[in-house]
């Protein structure tokens, strides 16, 4: 399951569900980054995030 902040929520396997899109409506952040969370703090996801709009 993927949920978004909508409350819609998606089923399927990881396949299906995790795609680059759905990852990035279910976040707000490019999928690029959200692969690379792991080197980076929520701040600075947040940060980028902003400055991206």
């Amino acid at each position: 399951m993927l949920f978004f902040p909508n409350r819609d929520i998606n089923f399927g396997s990881p396949e299906e569900i995790l795609t680059d899109e759905d990852l990035e409506k279910a976040y707000g952040f490019p999928a690029g980054m959200l692969k690379n969370k792991e080197d980076m703090t929520r701040e600075q996801l947040l940060q980028i995030s902003e400055a991206l709009k």
